[in-house]
């Protein structure tokens, strides 16, 4: 239990939370918890832990759906930010891809036997096939928004475990494969977190699916190229951008090369990183190899483009 204060009262209503100093910075709206404690927090006014230090019980259970479970789940709260589990050491932001696996594995072992199964199920076990919403759905006499609102719900309370730390680390990933020009893929997943047991028997391609679904703004490719989809107008045009650049290089070409050609052109100056990583999964016109995952290579294009270009070439002989 964590500290209080006492102010005379026998029934324990008037004991007042006391909050290490050292905890005060921590934002209670990126901390776990009861869905319930949130909005009592709004409801007084309390922001960061440094809101609630000499704050009295009784303020909380004159508050809406707040019991004495509520006053149990925010001591326990209290109790792991003061030992500091909410807080990142020097050696995780070393090695943040490592890190970031051991504490969704953790978040993901903390959840209810049947809501850890559920997710399991949705992102694949090793030799099983992720399961559809309508699969899962039929199984638990569920529609497959109701599949999909419980899932969204078990993303953000993993997000949240920790802390700051999971979308801390989350980001560094992000940074990563900006600064690479390349996507999270399960190569590249073998390559910066090698020998890594999973606890939960999830294989690199269903941790890939994980985090794509924890940090939706990541560049993942569970299965690399994605041809079963149609790619949208955007994709279609500049895989046919990105084949001309190919074609012209004749040899050898990674992402990130063909990226700085493009920023080159004025139409592809406002292209992002993400932008350009989202729109070449499902191209079709180019073919990507991840022998290196860190230097993704265009290993072949649609020959229709290379014919193009040669009979433009005679032409100007």
């Amino acid at each position: 239990m964590v500290d209080v204060r006492e102010s005379g009262s026998s029934t324990g209503l008037m004991r007042e939370f006391v909050v290490p100093k050292s905890v005060w910075r921590l934002q209670v709206a990126e901390l776990p918890g009861p869905a319930r404690l949130h909005p009592v927090f709004e409801s007084i006014g309390i922001q960061t832990l440094r809101d609630l230090h000499g704050r009295s019980v009784a303020e909380f259970l004159q508050q809406k759906n707040c019991g004495v479970c509520t006053i149990a789940a925010l001591e326990e709260l209290l109790q792991r930010a003061v030992s500091g589990e909410f807080d990142s050491s020097p050696a995780e932001r070393g090695n943040a891809f490592q890190a970031l696996l051991i504490l969704i594995e953790a978040a993901i072992q903390r959840l209810p036997n049947d809501h850890r199964r559920l997710l399991l199920q949705r992102v694949g076990l090793k030799g099983s096939s992720p399961q559809t919403l309508e699969q899962l759905g039929r199984r638990r006499g569920l529609t497959r928004q109701g599949i999909r609102f419980i899932l969204q719900t078990l993303i953000a309370e993993i997000r949240k475990s920790f802390g700051t730390r999971i979308p801390r680390l989350l980001d560094d990933v992000r940074k990563y494969c900006v600064s690479n020009v390349c996507p999270l893929t399960p190569e590249l997943f073998e390559k910066l977190a090698p020998g890594f047991q999973s606890r939960l028997r999830l294989s690199p391609e269903a941790h890939v699916r994980v985090i794509s679904v924890l940090g939706e703004y990541l560049p993942c490719w569970p299965k690399g190229q994605d041809h079963l989809r149609d790619p949208d107008a955007d994709s279609r045009r500049l895989s046919e951008h990105v084949a001309r650049i190919a074609w012209r290089a004749r040899g050898p070409l990674t992402l990130k090369q063909a990226y700085r050609e493009l920023k080159t052109q004025r139409r592809h100056r406002s292209l992002t990183v993400l932008q350009y990583l989202q729109r070449l999964r499902n191209a079709r016109r180019i073919r990507i190899q991840f022998g290196n995952p860190q230097q993704p290579v265009i290993c072949s294009f649609r020959r229709r483009i290379h014919r193009h270009h040669r009979r433009a070439a005679s032409q100007t002989r």
